[in-house]
């Protein structure tokens, strides 16, 4: 630990309280054990496990009854016997003997390291022990949490994002989740001594300090404060709890006004990091609560609009779409948490219902015009249509150089799919899904986007409209326009992309809805390139047919796409480019699978493309040819021909 045991009793404690001067004045005078029992006999008397559990997301580790699910024994018993799990990854160490800077991942992922740290299975532990009152969950946690002490020193003053066992982001997990679940669970267990007690508050002071001192920013900065209040919180016989408090909730508070847009969307624009904020505020604002501390209004307006954001962003299948390093959260569980904060707010009552209370938004299509997100539905069943044209700003941290990528899901299936994330390693996936290889929009010489090398966030840029993108809407058809002009490639090659997303939501000469993409490339030097637009499929078998391919879903759904080119398509290809591949998020490594990608290319100072996307509920797909016809896209249908122009 970084500060000696009589600092931490003559410096560390609030002497205002008889307990704790009473514990300094034992130890100071050589009874370290009496000040040992004073301070331990405090805690049992007021930290009240009880409050802490009756939080929404302690709550729930137990059912109603008293009892826990029976994976938590499980895993409790697997933890028990040493074996403990990072990102996915389990490792069975020898009982007694962890080492807490060990990476046996095959491929030396740092994460596995690091996220050990979080130590997950205290949760696990602590929760069989309430259930059951087995002393071996209680010796377990006691062996593993003095150990991580012993041979994780705290660093006195080095960066947030340094050591193996001390990142602030973990520091800030243990403190706002794992850490204090299992100290309120074991408080009263005889397996841990007064000495033990001393030793952990000890490592919590610690903590409070890298959290105080060494904060960093964005989704981590949420995290490390949600830690902070915790400790400042639970634990105020800290002589720092009170400064502590409100330093955490100042910070929490800027932090709503430099991360998140207008329209609700935090300003990574990733769902995941989305969710991570909004979880950490949520339970900020509980805690608050369960102690009988002010609740800051801006939390409740903040998380308002978080939760909203899931209900502008949602696929008919109630998951949110893949965006950047994101993830597909269902947002059913998400939406009754948020009724426990709403309990009137009607559309959130609709999601968290699965439709049978409450009521549905009042839009269906809408836009996000800070995240430059639009979407575009035909409904709020399972079976509608939904399509996402991302047409705005690159995000600050966890980015994918993906600007103009479309989506699409309709009729229970992802049509048109972004390829997702994969683990935060240097493999060659983990490039390609950061790529603009990896989605649906154009490339030029066979280069991406690159708007990471030089890209800056401001902190005025939270509050700047995406005016590239415009959005129009009738009977008829929904319209997303938006450009990209910053470069491909190393070099930047200057080449504007002009992309023009279409929803025929009546469909054409009596057919199903259906979308058109219009891309136009101009160079800026007026040389020749190469111009590329790709779609990621994600699904096979496949069918090419000249200008038309086909993708087959299960029970007959198909998804056809017909352009004025022929198509190329790429399916695990490792050379000359990586392409066509997909993650798969497996329990005992990071994995990916072959998926298709469908390439159009072009040469010349200028290109415009024009491709359908029509899915189909039964397979039935009216004959399609759709051709270029000088500043305009010549669409048929069937009998029906309609121009649209670039």
């Amino acid at each position: 630990m970084l500060f000696c045991e009589e600092r931490f009793y003559r410096e560390f404690l609030d002497r205002s309280i008889p307990q704790m001067q009473e514990a300094a004045e034992r130890f100071l005078s050589g009874d370290e054990e009496g000040a040992a029992g004073v301070f331990a006999s405090y805690l049992r008397a007021h930290l009240e496990p009880q409050r802490l559990f009756s939080t929404l997301f302690n709550r729930r580790r137990m059912t109603e009854d008293g009892g826990c699910s029976p994976n938590t024994i499980v895993n409790a018993d697997r933890a028990a016997g040493y074996t403990l799990t990072s990102v996915g990854f389990p490792y069975t160490f020898e009982p007694g003997k962890i080492d807490w800077e060990i990476n046996p991942t095959f491929n030396e992922y740092k994460e596995w390291t690091w996220q050990l740290s979080r130590h997950n299975e205290f949760f696990d532990l602590a929760t069989a022990y309430r259930v059951t009152k087995d002393e071996k969950y209680a010796r377990t946690f006691a062996d593993m949490i003095l150990s991580w002490i012993r041979q994780a020193e705290c660093p006195e003053n080095i960066s947030g994002y340094s050591t193996k066992c001390w990142r602030t982001i973990e520091a800030g997990i243990r403190m706002l989740g794992s850490w204090q679940y299992a100290i309120h669970a074991f408080l009263f267990s005889p397996s841990l001594t007064d000495r033990d007690w001393v030793t952990i508050f000890r490592s919590v002071y610690d903590h409070a300090y890298r959290l105080r001192g060494f904060c960093t920013s964005h989704n981590w900065l949420i995290m490390e404060m949600d830690g902070l209040l915790n400790i400042g919180v639970l634990y105020p016989f800290f002589a720092g709890a009170a400064e502590w408090r409100e330093y955490a909730i100042g910070r929490l508070l800027g932090e709503l006004k430099e991360q998140l847009y207008p329209d609700g969307f935090q300003y990574e624009l990733t769902t995941n990091y989305h969710g991570v904020n909004l979880y950490n505020y949520y339970c900020a604002a509980e805690l608050l609560c369960a102690y009988d501390r002010e609740v800051p209004p801006e939390f409740s307006e903040a998380l308002h609009r978080m939760y909203l954001l899931y209900a502008k962003l949602v696929r008919p299948n109630h998951r949110l779409p893949d965006l950047n390093d994101g993830n597909r959260r269902d947002i059913r569980r998400e939406m009754r948490d948020a009724l426990v904060l709403f309990p009137d707010d009607p559309v959130f009552r609709f999601f968290a219902s699965e439709g049978r209370e409450g009521r549905a938004p009042d839009f269906l299509s809408t836009v996000l015009p800070y995240s430059g997100i639009a979407v575009m539905r035909t409904g709020w069943g399972e079976d509608a249509i939904w399509a996402l044209f991302d047409g705005g700003p690159f995000g600050n941290a966890h980015q994918h150089e993906d600007k103009l990528q479309v989506q699409i899901y309709a009729y229970g299936e992802d049509m048109l799919a972004d390829t997702g994330s994969y683990a935060y390693d240097s493999s060659a996936m983990r490039k390609y899904v950061l790529s603009t290889r990896a989605h649906s929009t154009g490339l030029v010489d066979g280069f991406g986007q690159n708007r990471r090398g030089k890209y800056r966030w401001e902190s005025s840029m939270i509050g700047k409209r995406a005016e590239e993108l415009s959005f129009r809407a009738d009977d008829e058809r929904e319209i997303a326009q938006s450009f990209y002009d910053e470069g491909y490639g190393p070099q930047s090659v200057p080449v504007r992309h002009d992309r023009k997303f279409v929803f025929l939501k009546r469909g054409v000469g009596g057919s199903l809805p259906f979308f058109l993409v219009l891309d136009r490339f101009t160079a800026q030097d007026d040389a020749e390139h190469l111009f590329e637009v790709s779609f990621q499929l994600g699904t096979d078998p496949i069918l090419a047919q000249g200008r038309s391919v086909t993708a087959e879903h299960p029970e007959g759904k198909t998804f056809r796409m017909v352009s004025d080119s022929c198509p190329k398509i790429l399916i695990g290809q490792y050379a000359p480019e990586y392409i066509g591949w997909k993650p798969i998020h497996s329990p005992l490594d990071h994995e990916h699978a072959p998926a298709p990608v469908i390439s159009y290319t072009k040469r010349g100072v200028s290109a415009c493309f024009a491709t359908v996307l029509f899915p189909s509920p039964d397979g039935r797909i009216p004959e399609i040819r759709v051709g270029i016809d000088g500043e305009s896209a010549v669409l048929t249908v069937g009998e029906t021909t309609e121009r649209f122009g670039f």
